[in-house]
């Protein structure tokens, strides 16, 4: 699905976060949003889910998504944020969730419901954990809990802010190679990643955000041939095992 942002702008009050933010984000591959603190990464995310008000358009498959119902809108993205709750229902529960974009409220889930909850579990690893309460689990588990349920929405297009947040380095790559593994199922993944090294590893674009516009939007090709990741997120580049990392 083409997703298309227009004249966007972003405001706190009186502040502006973001503005004349205005991309075109490839169908079926990795976009990797990065910036420096402050730069306006998760305001951006907030808007794919309605989480937050703004001005100009956003566009998914043609739709203006402000025009869109939340149920349509749900069924179009998936989008899971970097603070997550610890409600005290049990992973099986939470990942259901996932499914209610498509029901009306008082609707049992189906058989198909429950091969898609079951499917996910499983992909997210964590099919072990469906009994288990949520606000019992490790942050690092908490977020594949809720990955899961963003899965069990089958949604075209997957949107994460800092989907690796909280975990420990082993999960962590696991995670990512599962977001790597979403774009060879034909998903389009957009997220945040504090983590250059690995933006430029997992990603196929990147979005450079800084001082309230995007000043940079390309392949990760196209910013490796470039010196504006050290001028604007003020790191070092060095070379090892064949790949290309950043460091502050």
């Amino acid at each position: 699905m083409d997703i298309k942002i227009e004249n966007l702008r972003v405001s706190y009050g009186k502040k502006t976060v973001l503005e004349n933010i205005n991309l075109t984000i490839p169908r079926k591959q990795i976009t990797a949003i990065i910036g420096r603190n402050g730069s306006g990464k998760s305001s951006l995310i907030s808007c794919f889910g309605g989480f937050m008000d703004y001005e100009g358009k956003i566009f998914i498959n043609g739709s203006d998504i402000s025009l869109l119902s939340e149920k349509e809108t749900a069924r179009y993205v998936s989008v899971m944020m970097q603070f997550l709750p610890s409600p005290h229902i049990t992973v099986s529960h939470l990942v259901s969730f996932g499914r209610t974009p498509y029901h009306s409220l008082l609707d049992k889930l189906n058989e198909d419901d429950l091969r898609i909850i079951n499917e996910s579990l499983e992909s997210a690893g964590i099919y072990d954990l469906k009994d288990r309460y949520v606000d019992t689990l490790s942050g690092g588990e908490r977020r594949l809990a809720f990955y899961a349920m963003s899965l069990a929405r089958t949604c075209p297009v997957m949107i994460f802010d800092e989907a690796t947040a909280y975990m420990d380095a082993d999960n962590e790559g696991m995670l990512l190679d599962k977001l790597a593994g979403l774009k060879s199922d034909g998903k389009t993944v957009i997220t945040v990643m504090h983590n250059i090294s690995d933006a430029v590893k997992y990603a196929d674009n990147i979005i450079l955000l800084d001082k309230k516009r995007c000043v940079f939007f390309d392949t990760v090709k196209e910013i490796l041939e470039t010196d504006i990741l050290e001028k604007t997120m003020n790191v070092k580049r060095y070379y090892a095992d064949g790949r290309t990392f950043f460091s502050y």
